[in-house]
């Protein structure tokens, strides 16, 4: 819990008044930043209508930090985007109050709570989770020749990482990312399909890091060789955690990446070891926060990363709700990551619980499906966690196109994710284009439209259409450009006419 505090009773306020000012502090290490009204805040009779409750930061007339429609009760409310801003300050003034007509509202405390009526918790930001993490890239490879594409992320997961890397990884680190070097926890990528021979402890005299149990057609009956699974023309064979053997490479493999700067490991197939042997991957990871104090974890791996929920620093839910190819994943699947998730965050959320960040891995080009995109992240989100893809995305530059139509034309306006003073948001956009088209514009089409403004400054806020047809619909994109044709759909709206 960051901030807590009481507050009393308020009486009848007319709607649309602001008698409460809630001080709450901000970190600089910020999160996904809840607060918790615990008590009620109640219509006055429930009589009226139009009925929505408003925080607002600064001031009674500042941004709106978040809005719920209908009479409300208990606020669970994530103001994390509207708070972003304080962080140097230290704190922010919050003033709630519910609009409505036709009725007032309170605030009434009840009696059958106990403890604080605010809470205010920062999920995600405590020092011993990845800091400010909004925005990962978990590439696997390491694309060290881009740093200003990698500089705009919280997170990065590089493939191994080398002593030779280390200048480009300064860098990153400099600008404020975590870097983050891959090693395979659970398998042992072996590409010419062999095992190791080893100590010769394991099964049909191969090392002891492998297991058996099951034949090569996947019947749980052990044929004496190392269980595997083929992969890009190899095998990955499966390891046991309590392995010595097995324990030596991964510190090897970590050494590797912490002589190259990583500040973080990220240990992939770590869902994969057998039921039999869980006991041993706590101990192991547990050696290699030893070996290399301050170094910070993340696995990979569903279930799992219940067992070491207290010794690491992030988790990653891969194939969240997109498998490799691009499928959406069934009901029944989808259902079972939800799960996941909440338990996650049941634990994380806990004020004396661990504090790890959960994101996701989806397999989405943004760039080739903008409504996949935005569905695996709209998924998350209503989760609870972050939003992650394979391919290396832009922090998304336009939020919020909105059309509306004047005399003078069809006004464009859209925001961006933070505040537009934080040039976070903006980081490698060079120019916008305004799209406009008679039928629904995506990237499979979008050529086809026709360019109405071709280069908008970044710091664009809006943009007046004056040659819009006079009948609709009218459908309109906004496209950002980083840099050459390196490009990205931000935004889509339709109007029906002038």
């Amino acid at each position: 819990m960051w901030s807590s505090g009481t507050l009393a009773y308020v009486g009848y306020q007319a709607c649309g008044t602001y008698p409460l000012q809630i001080r709450l502090q901000v970190p600089k290490k910020l999160g996904k930043f809840v607060l918790n009204l615990r008590r009620n805040v109640l219509a006055w009779s429930g009589n009226g209508s139009g009925y929505r409750f408003l925080i607002r930061t600064g001031s009674p007339t500042g941004k709106i930090a978040y809005e719920q429609l209908g009479s409300l009760g208990h606020i669970r409310a994530d103001i994390t985007k509207g708070v972003k801003k304080y962080r140097k300050q230290g704190f922010v003034d919050l003033f709630p109050t519910i609009e409505c007509t036709g009725d007032g509202w309170t605030y009434y405390p009840d009696s059958d709570w106990g403890g604080w009526d605010i809470e205010a918790y920062n999920i995600g930001g405590k020092a011993h989770d990845l800091g400010d993490l909004q925005d990962v890239s978990a590439w696997y490879q390491n694309h060290l020749d881009r740093p200003e594409d990698l500089a705009k992320y919280d997170l990065v997961i590089l493939g191994a990482v080398y002593p030779q890397d280390a200048d480009e990884i300064a860098e990153l680190k400099a600008a404020g990312v975590t870097v983050a070097g891959y090693v395979s926890f659970g398998e042992d990528p072996r590409p010419d399909a062999t095992p190791l021979a080893g100590d010769g402890g394991g099964p049909g005299g191969f090392d002891s890091r492998y297991v058996d149990f099951k034949d090569a057609s996947g019947v749980k009956v052990p044929d004496g060789y190392p269980d595997y699974k083929s992969y890009g023309g190899g095998r990955n064979f499966y390891t046991d955690p309590a392995s010595a053997s097995w324990r030596a490479v991964i510190l090897e493999k970590v050494g590797q990446a912490a002589s190259a700067g990583a500040d973080a490991v990220f240990l992939d197939t770590f869902f994969v070891t057998h039921p039999s042997l869980e006991a041993g991957v706590r101990p192991l990871v547990e050696s290699i926060t030893a070996a290399h104090p301050g170094i910070k974890v993340v696995v990979n791996g569903y279930d799992l990363y219940k067992e070491v929920a207290g010794i690491v620093n992030g988790v990653m839910f891969e194939s969240f709700t997109y498998a490799p190819g691009g499928a959406r994943l069934s009901e029944a699947d989808l259902a079972y990551r939800a799960g996941q998730a909440a338990f996650a965050n049941l634990l994380r959320n806990h004020p004396t619980g661990p504090t790890f960040d959960v994101f996701t891995l989806d397999y989405v080009k943004p760039y080739e499906d903008w409504a996949k995109f935005e569905d695996a992240v709209a998924v998350a989100e209503a989760n609870g966690i972050t939003a992650s893809f394979w391919e290396m995305t832009v922090i998304n530059p336009a939020i919020d196109l909105t059309a509306s139509v004047t005399g003078a034309g069809v006004v464009l306006s859209w925001d961006t994710y933070d505040d537009d003073t934080d040039p976070e948001a903006m980081a490698g956009v060079g120019r916008y284009e305004v799209l406009r088209s008679t039928a629904p514009i995506d990237v499979a089409n979008e050529n086809a439209a026709t360019v109405v403004a071709t280069s908008l400054p970044p710091g664009t806020r809006s943009f007046t259409d004056a040659s819009a047809p006079a009948s609709g619909p009218i459908y309109y994109a906004l496209r950002a450009y980083r840099t050459g044709s390196d490009r990205l759909l931000a935004g889509v709206v339709t109007v029906q006419a002038r």
